[in-house]
């Protein structure tokens, strides 16, 4: 059985190797597993600080959404997680074209963690358009949302319009089906949003339509 010392002995020669190596996490996969909770700071893999690097980013918001945290022991599951993290929260505040450019690690008393994040700005809104609106509320559904050109892409704003949309149809009497489809320009840095009406038929109507299939 191995000696306690033999094995920081073992894990040091581990943190030198990478160190000599100039580590890049994505190039070479570590070969600790991640543990939950602190680990002592003494553990050669533990996590001695982490940072988001980038301009223009919402830096509050994406620590919180990291799982690799100072105190906790190095983990490539959880870097991997944290691109994803990244991302989602970026694309979540009209980031669309976000990238997380590289993840660096540096040596020193522990793992120092950076994530190299180009935000791409927020994207903006272009054409609006309402599709398969009926036949006699084409003009006035066409100026029912408040998602208009010029403003800047947020996903949660489509979605209330979704909901306004279907309430304009709900107090006139129709239900429907509403969606909103984007499509995203990463030239121009622009989103198109189209927001898809699709009425729900009566049920003698229902059954007229499934008697054509």
């Amino acid at each position: 059985m191995r000696t306690l010392g033999a094995i920081i002995a073992s894990a040091l020669l581990v943190v030198a190797t990478y160190t000599a190596r100039g580590r890049i996490l994505g190039e070479v996969a570590t070969t600790a597993s991640a543990a939950p909770g602190l680990v002592s700071p003494a553990d050669p893999l533990a996590v001695a600080s982490v940072r988001i690097k980038g301009k223009n980013l919402p830096i509050a918001a994406l620590e919180r959404a990291l799982s690799t945290r100072t105190g906790h022991r190095l983990s490539d599951d959880d870097l991997a997680r944290d691109r994803t993290a990244i991302l989602a929260t970026l694309e979540a505040r009209g980031h669309l074209g976000a990238t997380v450019t590289g993840v660096r690690v540096a040596w020193a008393n522990g793992a120092h963690v950076v994530f190299d994040v180009d935000s791409a700005g927020v994207y903006q809104v272009d054409d609006v358009k309402v599709s398969g609106a009926p036949t006699a509320h084409v003009a006035e559904l066409a100026i029912v949302p408040t998602l208009l050109r010029g403003q800047p892409w947020h996903p949660e704003r489509a979605a209330d319009n979704v909901s306004l949309l279907r309430e304009w149809l709900a107090h006139r009497g129709m239900r429907a089906d509403v969606t909103a489809h984007r499509t995203v320009d990463h030239v121009s840095h622009s989103v198109d949003v189209v927001f898809e009406i699709e009425p729900e038929l009566k049920p003698a109507k229902l059954v007229a339509a499934r008697r054509h299939r």
